[in-house]
């Protein structure tokens, strides 16, 4: 290589370094008081997440315009079906029964919390038998899960939110690899939707975005979607939220028993049956 061109290649490489962002600069890892409790919050360039420190769990999930696609928050009592309107909130929500009940989920205190790097943070519950972590990059976050007591529990993986930032069903969409679905199953009267679906898709007539979910290695399990309201109304409820799971099966049983890995973004178009193949070509781009 001649001198003219060593220092082509050394400008060259000043200037990507200096100017050409990489995954790692355009994340922003804070610390904050969210609801009472200490929070992670983590910025990228299209949402922000709040990941309680005490659980790991995800317990807001922010778009450009400021809208909580998830709303965990405290209420007097946990109640069914009452708390759908704030405790029962959160995502993954990992662990559901025994000693390690709430881990992953916000308002527990299971895990400990740390930054592992400029775009990473590492969960390990108190009990040693959980760990993973949550990667983030310029539009999109991935989880990792990084070690389970496979022997002794399952677990799953669940967004349970508010899609817009509101309780809507009769605005609102969802939908998986198969194509758009406008069905509202009542959660409450037993008419949850079951499939197995690699990923899905939840989105609000009145906002050009959707919020997609994949999970990366495909298998067997059930999976599950419906929208359970915060009374005895059902989807007529003032509020309410979204029930979807990964590996949740019927009567709540929790199905997945390996390390899986998966990913969470938004996709900032509005989606209809004319422009599915879009986002389907996005989310194959981006995480396939």
């Amino acid at each position: 290589m001649n001198k003219f061109i060593q220092i082509r290649f050394i400008i060259l490489t000043l200037w990507v370094s200096l100017f050409v962002p990489t995954a790692q600069a355009q994340v922003k890892i804070s610390e904050i008081t969210f609801q009472k409790r200490l929070h992670y919050k983590v910025e990228i360039s299209n949402a922000t997440f709040l990941i309680d420190k005490y659980s790991g769990g995800i317990s807001s999930l922010t778009d450009k315009q400021g809208k909580d696609w998830i709303q965990w928050k405290r209420l007097a009592e946990e109640k069914y079906p009452e708390s759908a309107a704030g405790d029962f909130r959160g995502m993954p929500n990992f662990v559901y029964g025994g000693d390690d009940n709430g881990t992953g989920h916000p308002g527990y205190e299971k895990v400990m919390c740390f930054n592992d790097g400029e775009n990473r943070i590492r969960i390990k519950s108190m009990s040693g038998k959980w760990e993973w972590q949550y990667e983030f990059f310029q539009k999109y976050m991935k989880i990792q899960v990084l070690s389970t007591p496979a022997s002794e529990r399952n677990y799953w993986f669940l967004y349970e939110g508010v899609p817009g930032g509101e309780f809507n069903p009769e605005q609102q969409y969802w939908g998986t690899q198969k194509g758009l679905k406008t069905s509202m199953p009542d959660y409450l009267k037993g008419e949850e939707e079951y499939g197995k679906w690699d990923w899905v898709f939840f989105g609000h007539q009145n906002f050009n975005r959707v919020l997609f979910l994949v999970q990366k290695r495909a298998d067997k399990n059930s999976d599950t979607f419906g929208f359970l309201g915060d009374s005895e109304s059902g989807l007529q409820s003032e509020d309410g939220m979204v029930v979807f799971g990964f590996g949740r099966g019927r009567n709540a049983t929790p199905l997945l028993n390996s390390n899986q890995i998966f990913y969470v973004g938004f996709y900032e178009k509005l989606v209809d049956s004319d422009s599915f193949s879009k986002l389907a070509s996005y989310i194959q781009k981006t995480i396939f």
